[in-house]
Parts: structure tokens; sequence; C-alpha cells
């Protein structure tokens, strides 16, 4: 999770940590002091669903900006062992077909506005389909059929309107913190230009940074540890060493306090990893 704020981001040993790789993920933090003069130290992630901890925030953040994005449909689009030889052709036939069955659907109705969110799933043999939440004029699902048909050589398709946008995010968000369901170098969900509305989603909170961000080697358990003097003990069960770490949210949220007591008071809800 990188600090959004409006200062620039500062590296206090002219040289930037890699953050694309999940095995450096968490290992470097942002710093910077508070407007209360307190300190804070926030963990740079690498922001991949690949990493069991980003997966996680990446799929909460999703589901966010889903509720505001006021979907009506959702279409699932399947791909069919008859029309393709693997898995993997049938996902370039249906990758390839989807922005052309966008642009007819678009042209029924050339007024009103059509924007999606797509992710693909796999069934249990690998092959893939789409489930996508759409903004746009419903069509009649004979339409749809024949059109899919016609672009890919299947012709089983479902389209329903969305009763529930809480329910309808999450069935999608599972998919994406599964393993990958996308063909290497696809992404695992994609979405038009305007799907999401940010103008009806609340604004980002900024913490009221005194100065700039820097950026620094070491997490930002190590890095609150030298600011407070303390030490975590380390323990020791059958040959395999074991360390305490915070839980994030107990420990951003004492490191932002500033006071070293309840800083230390947090220690009963820590988790502990190998």
């Amino acid at each position: 999770m990188s600090p959004k704020t409006g200062g620039a981001i500062v590296d206090s040993l002219e040289r930037e940590p890699s953050t694309s790789a999940k095995d450096r993920c968490g290992t470097w933090c942002a710093t910077a002091e508070l407007e209360d003069g307190s300190r804070i130290a926030v963990p740079i992630r690498c922001r991949s669903w690949d990493c069991l901890d980003c997966a996680k925030t990446n799929k909460r953040r999703l589901l966010r900006r889903l509720r505001y994005a006021k979907p009506n449909l959702f279409a699932t689009l399947t791909t069919s062992e008859r029309t393709a030889k693997t898995p993997e052709e049938a996902f370039a036939r249906a990758n390839a077909a989807l922005p052309i069955l966008f642009k007819r659907w678009q042209r029924r109705f050339p007024s009103v506005r059509l924007d999606y969110f797509l992710v693909w799933e796999r069934t249990k043999r690998g092959w893939p389909h789409a489930h996508i939440l759409l903004v746009a004029r419903r069509v009649a699902k004979r339409w749809l059929s024949r059109q899919w048909l016609e672009l890919t050589g299947c012709y089983i398709v479902d389209l329903q309107p969305v009763g529930s946008i809480e329910h309808a995010a999450k069935y999608l968000a599972k998919y994406l913190t599964k393993d990958p369901q996308v063909p290497a170098g696809h992404r695992r969900w994609r979405r038009s230009a305007h799907f999401f509305q940010t103008a009806l989603e609340p604004p980002i909170f900024k913490l009221p940074v005194k100065g700039t961000w820097k950026i620094q080697p070491g997490s930002a358990r190590s890095q609150a540890l030298l600011w407070f003097n303390e030490q975590l003990a380390v323990f020791q069960k059958d040959g395999g060493f074991w360390e305490a770490r915070a839980a994030p949210e107990i420990w951003l949220a004492q490191v932002a306090a500033g006071t070293r007591d309840k800083l230390l008071l947090s220690m009963s809800g820590w988790e502990f990893g190998k």
C-alpha cells in the first residue's frame, strides 16, 4: 500500500526499492511526520493478485469501488470444447470477440451508455467463460446468443438484471483471488473507461503530512521499533524461528497514535508468523 498524498516521495538512500516482486512485498516502507508531530510508517506493497496479502487488499478495494458503479445487468458468456482445440485457443477467440460484441451492442442503442466490468473464470476442465457486470440497455437473450455464436461458435449465454450489487460484486471478486483464471500475460479483469463512477466515490483519505514521504529500507514494523527503541522477542519452536509481527490494522493505528504505551498494549492482538 503506497501512501497517496499531495507530497512527493523522496528516496532517503537515493535508490528505489523493487516493489514489483512478491518476495519484496512489505520489505520497504514509506515514513512521514504528521502535522500533530507523530510519525507513521506505511508498508510498500507489490499489489499483485498473486501475493496473498495484496490480493486481500486488492479485493477489498475493488469491492468498495464496485458499490458505486451502479451496474444494471449481469451477463455470462461461455466457450465450448466443440469450437476450439484447447482452452487457450478458446480464450483467445472469446477475448478478441468481446470488443466486437460491445460495439454491436452499442450500435443498437447509440444514445445509451454502455460500460462493463469483466472477470474470467475457468471450469474444472479449464475452459474459460466471462462474467460481466454491465451498465447498458438490456437486449434480448436470443440476440446476445446469436451474436456470440457468430463470433465464437458458442451460443450458451446468460443475461440477468442485477438484484444486489453486493452479491454480484462478491461473486466476481472471489475468482480474482483464486489461481490465475487467464493465460499468462493477460489481466484477470478488465473494464471500460467509464465503468467506475469516480464522482460518486468518496474522496481518498489523505494523511496530514508535514513535508514529504521518505522511502526506507526495512518493514514498517522494524522502522517503528527503531523509533520506539523496543525489541520484540524471537521465539524458537522445533528448531524453527518464529517472529512476532503486528497485525497491520493494529500496528498502523498505534504508530499513527505516536505513543509508546499504546503500541505496547497492542501486543495482545499481534499475530505470530514463521
